[in-house]
Order: structure tokens, then C-alpha cells, then sequence
């Protein structure tokens, strides 16, 4: 975060500013001003904002609730510094890296207090606005406004998620990457990181390994299938319920490594030929990766090599 991004406002407009990103909030403090940043990104069909805010206290009432209606979940990412939230009659102190699921319909209090005087203590978090009818039957209520750690596996992989959207945010902004079938895969291996599916705790070691080592070519199924602790009857047991099967998993996290060095590569990081990108992305067939791309974008992968010219 840039000292230069915050700027200083008064309650009202701060308000005013928070309510068009995320809905009807209330802010409160001492100074009546308010050092701050809101900004918001829509990226495969789901809005992304980022909050960036001094000491306050920020609370959402029933009646506001009633105003603002409750069609979403907030799923809450810690980027920065640190926050108080009470939710669903529970308290949480979230610090760096920790999530929290809220639910619109609920009254909520945000604490924030700076924890020195640099700007990257002033408490920046992450809010993905997830329609409810996508999480609604997944996510057990019960653990709505419970602190998901850090140092847990699900913050971890749900982390992994986000920051690569954020990082891929210029080139998913556009159209022509923003289609149902990749929405589908990304919404899908997203939201089933939070339901209390049977062997969740496995389906979300499997994905990790896939979202940090971007597949590395692994094709072999009895070395996921021990990397989760499963046999490989009960490693395809994993993705009888889950909302993506294991070829798509394996086509989504090969397609997000492709699009990562196709990134790299516009942005002048690193030289490879398409070729050389597609193979390390863990694809063994230039043919089939072709199709693939075509029927998920609906372009060839020549066009993102050059985003200036979509």
C-alpha cells in the first residue's frame, strides 16, 4: 500500500464511498476524518474490493441490513495490519493472512486501530462479493463470522487464489477473457475451498500442491493420490461431490499458470516462445492445449501475448 493512495475524509463521504463498494456501512470515530481507500475490481464475474482504513469503527445494523438487502456473502482477507470484527455473535481479531466469512444479512462491527505510524499499518483488507446463492447450501452457517487462521491450509489456499487474480487483474478485466467456462472453473474451485463437503480437508491439500507448483507436468495420479493420504479408489472419491471434477481442476490450474507466464512474458519479465509456456504449464499436447484455450476464451493464445492489441 502507497501512503500517496489514502486520501483524508470526512465520515460522510467515506461513507458514501464504502456504501457504492460494498453497501450501507456506518463509520465512527474520534476525528471525524477518515485517512482511507476504497476501490473495487469486477474479475470473473465476482467483485473484488480492496478497503484501506485508519482507526475507526465501522458497524452495519439491522436497519441497514433491511436498506442494503442481503444477497451476498463477504469473504474477508486480511492483507494488512489488523482488525476487530464481531459477526454472528462472535469476536475475531484478524491479523495478516487470516479470512472471515460474513454474511450480508447480518449486523456487523468493524474495529480498526493502527498499529503504528507507517501506512502499511493502516489495516488494508480484501472483500470478494460472493452472490449467496453460490455459497448459501455450501458454507455451514455455523462457522459464518468464525476466524479462518493464516496458518491454516484453507486461508492458504484461498490466498493462492485471490493473489493470482490480483495478479492477472489487467488481463482478466477484458472481455475476452472473462467467459462462463473460465468463470465456472474459478467460482467453482473457489467456492468449494468453504463447504464442508467429505474429505474436504484432502481435496484442499490436493489443490495447494496444484496452485503452488502449478501442476509441474505431475500427470500421475497415485502421486496426488499420496500426497492427500488417499488410496486412489478414495483420492477420485474426493471429486464425487466436490463442485469440479479433477480434470477440470487439472485444466483450470494449467490454464492459470499459461495466462501467469503469458503475464510475465507481456510485462518483459521473461522470453519463451508460446510453445515453451504451454509445456511449462504443464501440458503435453500443443494441439490440445489449443483447442482447450479456444473453447474457453474463445481466442487463440497468440492474442494475450500482446495485451495492448485485444
Amino acid at each position: 500500500m502507497n501512503a500517496k493512495t489514502l486520501e483524508s475524509l470526512s465520515l460522510d463521504e467515506w461513507d458514501s464511498r464504502v456504501g457504492r463498494v460494498c453497501g450501507v456501512f456506518r463509520t465512527q470515530n474520534a476525528s471525524r476524518q477518515v485517512q482511507g481507500a476504497v476501490s473495487i475490481k469486477s474479475l470473473l464475474g465476482l467483485d473484488i474490493a480492496t478497503v484501506c482504513v485508519s482507526s475507526s469503527t465501522i458497524t452495519r445494523s439491522r436497519r441497514d441490513t433491511e436498506l442494503d438487502g442481503a444477497s451476498h456473502y463477504f469473504l474477508l482477507a486480511q492483507k494488512a495490519a489488523s482488525s476487530h470484527i464481531f459477526h454472528n455473535d462472535r469476536h475475531a481479531h484478524l491479523q495478516a493472512g487470516d479470512m472471515l466469512m460474513l454474511d450480508a444479512s447480518c449486523e456487523s462491527q468493524f474495529t480498526f486501530v493502527e498499529d503504528g505510524p507507517r501506512a502499511s499499518d493502516v489495516s488494508e483488507q480484501i472483500s470478494v462479493h460472493i452472490p449467496r446463492h453460490l455459497l448459501e447450501t455450501r458454507f455451514p452457517k455455523a462457522r459464518v463470522g468464525e476466524k479462518i487462521p493464516a496458518d491454516s491450509e484453507l486461508a492458504k489456499c484461498a490466498w493462492q487464489q485471490l493473489t493470482a487474480m490480483q495478479d492477472l487483474s489487467n488481463l482478466l478485466e477484458h472481455p475476452s477473457m472473462n467467459t462462463e467456462q473460465f468463470q465456472t472453473m474459478f467460482v467453482r474451485t473457489l467456492m468449494h475451498v468453504f463447504t464442508d463437503a467429505r474429505h474436504q480437508d484432502r481435496f484442499i491439500r490436493v489443490l495447494m500442491h496444484l496452485l503452488k507448483d502449478g501442476d509441474g507436468g505431475i500427470q500421475d495420479v497415485e502421486y496426488l493420490a499420496r500426497l492427500s493420504c488417499s488410496s486412489r479408489r478414495t483420492f477420485f472419491r474426493i471429486f464425487e461431490r466436490s463442485e469440479i471434477s479433477f480434470v477440470e481442476l487439472l485444466q483450470y490450474i494449467r490454464l492459470l499458470k499459461f495466462l501467469k507466464l503469458s503475464n510475465g512474458a507481456n510485462a518483459g519479465l521473461h522470453r519463451a516462445s508460446i510453445s515453451q509456456m504451454v509445456y511449462d504449464s504443464g501440458f503435453r499436447d500443443i494441439s490440445n492445449f489449443n483447442h482447450l484455450f479456444k473453447a474457453t476464451f474463445g481466442v487463440s493464445p497468440k492474442t494475450i501475448m500482446n495485451t495492448r492489441d485485444f
